[in-house]
């Protein structure tokens, strides 16, 4: 069994693959899985011509990408102490593995040290373990943003700190919104950002005030609250005040608490402003 195992998910991002599948393939004491996620090009079948050694898997019948889903996908098919999850347009420097393998140690995640190159940002190392004590990505989230900030959150929230690898040891190749959102409903990226930005938010602050993990009902209601939350606010230009109730809790003597929490969020004053 390798030490690590690199996953990266295509979903019409078979240019891309071509030019970045050689450089995780050829790294050392690694695995390596590609999910074909309902991809058009097929990618899984040229994976497979091109590269034998990987494991390909095929999830089928998706219109739709859903990053989240795909991802916990491709985990799911790997077999490996700690776990790499890269999109597929980042290349690797050869010498990726054998850089931060050996400083790889448990109760801690690993993120370039450099984020100015925000492609790479979704570029992270953390054990099996950790990925399925926090229940891997939250599949609520839909459309492009956070969903990888997301998952450092939960790291977090259950005590895994975070470490920094070099950043030169990746590159991200360049490509237009039209790529990114080509699979999504909502074609505004820095729209969709912001609801996920909010949404991400309120989860971890209702956690915080809940002392316990979401359900996924209660996750599925954050959203829809974000998604009307930021539709407002941009289509108005005004502040939104949103109260969210959590029910209600009966203590001894009969004295009955409800939760709730109260957000306001206004218009992003420009790209990626939340």
């Amino acid at each position: 069994m390798s030490t690590l195992c690199f996953i990266t998910t295509c979903m019409g991002r078979l240019t891309h693959l071509r030019q970045t599948l050689g450089s995780v393939v050829a790294q050392s004491d690694s695995s390596v899985v590609v999910v074909d996620y309902s991809c058009p090009d097929a990618c899984g079948d040229w994976v497979e011509a091109t590269h034998p050694g990987v494991r390909v898997v095929r999830e089928q019948g998706n219109t739709h990408y859903d990053q989240a889903r795909s991802r916990n996908v491709g985990a799911r098919a790997a077999v490996a102490e700690w776990l790499c999850f890269c999109d597929a347009d980042i290349l690797f420097d050869p010498s990726f593995a054998l850089a931060v393998v050996p400083h790889l140690r448990p109760g801690h995640y690993y993120r370039p040290d450099r984020l100015d190159d925000w492609g790479t940002w979704g570029t992270f190392v953390c054990t099996r373990a950790d990925f399925e004590r926090v229940g891997g990505f939250d599949e609520t989230y839909q459309g492009y943003g956070d969903v990888d900030l997301d998952l450092y959150d939960a790291l977090e929230q259950v005590g895994v700190r975070r470490q920094d690898f070099p950043a030169v040891l990746l590159r991200h190749l360049p490509h237009t919104d039209d790529d990114r959102v080509r699979f999504y409903d909502n074609k505004n990226r820095w729209q969709n950002c912001s609801i996920n930005r909010l949404y991400r938010i309120m989860k971890y602050d209702a956690l915080r005030m809940q002392g316990q993990h979401l359900t996924a009902p209660m996750r599925e209601n954050l959203y829809r609250v974000a998604i009307a939350c930021v539709n407002t606010a941009t289509n108005v230009g005004q502040l939104r005040p949103v109260n969210v109730e959590f029910g209600e809790t009966e203590l001894p003597g009969g004295w009955v608490v409800t939760r709730s929490l109260t957000f306001r969020y206004h218009r992003p004053a420009g790209p990626g402003s939340v």
